[in-house]
């Protein structure tokens, strides 16, 4: 069990590892159409108070740290696309396991109206090689956390099998879940946070080159606020976008979590909530009892029929 559950554990850091690779190649991809295009004449003196200046991209083609914040940006908006799009998989998936569980486990919650289903075998009460079979055949096995939860948690099953052990297994799963999803978006925080400080280097870059042609002699300085106005832009803008970032990664983040204990009650109420088993051993001893209360009937009715004969 622990080699399964750390091979799990492993299995979902490469895989979110390679969620952000694959990011940063569609940040690649998509870079060049977030470039902007020839930009207009340089920007005069009171300029600065239009929005028209406010919305100027042309700064992102003067430098290198201007190719490096686009890409960048085609990162985090490539990785919000795919988070987006992997979240929509994994309610499909949790639908899709719901469905399973429902046809799979007919039998109702433990109730006091029916006791004997309790001696019954592990295997009749929870059929775990069926609900294994069924969720790894399904498509969807290598993207829903839903699948790959059933799988882990029925892999390797004996008929011995018991609750507290797939309470235990439950438990582990779900931490590691959590623990995996909310600890993957920090690259994108990192990516996020790099950003303004790019650019203010590129509007220090920025006054460097308008201030040149003034310390040269070729051109006189005309207007201070404009120069400031220009150099502020990159960081403005950027700072503009890098809220809005978080404000969609907060969204799908909360979302996220939504998921999880949606998953989280399923998961208890159609599996854990229907054991009432909490020690591989209990059902022997019920099963053992159950044999030795039949043997004292069989022998206290014999009795009872020989003082009636005689």
């Amino acid at each position: 069990m622990t080699y399964t559950l750390r091979r799990y554990e492993t299995s979902q850091r490469l895989w979110w590892f390679l969620f952000l690779l694959v990011s940063l190649g569609g940040g690649y991809i998509i870079q060049d159409g977030l470039m902007p295009g020839p930009g207009g004449p340089a920007p005069g003196a009171g300029t600065y108070r239009s929005m028209d200046f406010w919305t100027r991209r042309d700064w992102l083609s003067q430098g290198i740290l201007g190719e490096v914040i686009v890409f960048l940006v085609g990162a985090l908006l490539f990785f919000l696309l795919c988070r987006a799009l992997w979240l929509l998989i994994q309610f499909a998936g949790k639908a899709s396991i719901g469905r399973i569980l429902e046809q799979a486990l007919p039998l109702p919650k433990p109730s006091k109206t029916n006791p004997e289903w309790i001696l019954e075998s592990l295997e009749k009460v929870m059929p775990a090689q069926q609900l294994f079979h069924r969720a790894s055949r399904s498509p969807l096995r290598f993207l829903s956390i839903a699948h790959k939860r059933l799988i882990v948690l029925f892999s390797g099953h004996q008929e011995s099998l018991s609750a507290e052990e797939l309470t235990h297994r439950e438990h582990r799963v779900e931490t590691v879940d959590w623990h995996q999803i909310s600890g993957s978006w920090e690259s994108f925080r990192w990516m996020a946070r790099v950003l303004p400080f790019l650019a203010l280097g590129q509007g220090v870059w920025l006054l460097y080159l308008r201030l040149q042609p003034i310390f040269e002699g070729s051109e006189e300085l005309a207007d201070i606020t404009a120069l400031i106005a220009v150099c502020l832009l990159p960081f403005g803008q950027t700072l503009v976008l890098v809220i809005a970032l978080y404000l969609a990664q907060g969204l799908l983040s909360r979302l996220e979590h939504y998921y999880l204990a949606r998953l989280d009650a399923l998961f208890y109420d159609q599996i854990l909530s229907r054991l009432p088993l909490q020690s591989s051993d209990t059902l022997m001893v019920l099963q053992a009892m159950k044999k030795h209360f039949q043997e004292l009937q069989q022998a206290l009715q014999r009795i009872e029929q020989r003082l009636t004969g005689s």
